[in-house]
């Protein structure tokens, strides 16, 4: 017992030179702009969602998904996304979640930006400037003429055109500077704040990843909490757009059915009827060589 004993003291006093020579590395990608989240393309190459600009140099909307290949390149995919500055101005939140459903197929959620701020009692409240984008807490759906590996120069959105047209439900199409194409839609609008608790009278939702149970194809996964989730819409669907009513359910524009997952209370609604049924029944799976996985 006493060598036992010894032995984990030794450990212990050997721990921390342990861990430091653990963590040592060399930066594999540089020049990403408050990077969020990271999944792997088909091809093998990386997928970043980045928030936005750094504090110092901060411009509301530069939000930027990027492709980093394996040597550690890093190029523009898409750029001028939703993006602002958090409840206490510390930091940007824009594009969160990630999910490559095919070579050519892209889902991007949105965090909760700048919708909320605090109060001289430090409470949480809506922005009382505004909001830099009619598009945060959102689920996208992207759509490239090229693989995603194999996109050459990237696409910019013009936020001030732009993102009113995806809030108002159109599709938008871009043409980047080598003639490739990507068409863009907003799958759903979720709501951005819910009812909070003293001192804060409100609480942001702030889709913060992808969570993707089948047959669900597409869930967006809100902070410690499932809110809402929504399913991609049938290839012979209009893609509707989305807004979460009181308690949380998705009510659907649309054909496409929207999930409410709300403390473990499942609803599911056709068209703009929020009628919740006892069993969940969703269109069958369209995209090819889907499957179940989680992103982080």
């Amino acid at each position: 017992m006493k060598c036992f004993k010894a032995a984990l003291m030794m450990l212990a006093l050997a721990w921390p030179a342990i861990a430091q020579a653990e963590l040592t590395g060399t930066p594999f990608v540089e020049g990403l702009k408050t990077p969020t989240k990271i999944v792997m393309t088909r091809g093998g190459n990386l997928l970043v969602s980045e928030a936005g600009d750094p504090r110092a140099t901060f411009v509301a909307n530069h939000g930027r998904v990027s492709l980093v290949d394996r040597v550690g390149a890093r190029r523009t995919l898409l750029d001028r996304l939703p993006s602002g500055l958090d409840l206490d101005d510390g930091g940007a939140l824009g594009p969160t979640g990630l999910w490559v459903a095919d070579r050519f197929t892209l889902y991007v959620a949105f965090g909760i930006g700048d919708v909320t701020k605090r109060n001289a009692a430090r409470g949480e409240v809506p922005n009382p400037s505004g909001l830099s984008s009619a598009l945060f807490s959102s689920l996208w759906r992207v759509r490239f003429s090229q693989e995603i590996d194999d996109v050459a120069d990237g696409f910019a959105l013009d936020p001030a055109a732009h993102h009113g047209e995806l809030a108002d439900g159109r599709e938008v199409r871009l043409v980047n500077g080598s003639g490739e194409r990507a068409r863009i839609r907003v799958l759903a609008d979720l709501r951005d704040i819910y009812p909070g608790s003293p001192p804060n009278p409100i609480s942001a939702s702030n889709p913060f990843g992808l969570l993707l149970p089948r047959p669900v194809r597409a869930a967006a996964r809100h902070d410690g909490d499932v809110r809402a989730c929504c399913a991609a819409p049938r290839r012979d669907c209009r893609p509707p757009v989305g807004r979460a009513s009181g308690g949380g359910t998705l009510n659907g524009y649309g054909r496409s059915p929207f999930v409410g997952l709300v403390r473990g209370h499942v609803a599911m609604t056709g068209g703009s009827s929020p009628r919740p049924r006892a069993s969940l029944r969703l269109p069958r799976p369209s995209l090819r060589n889907a499957s179940t996985r989680a992103i982080a």
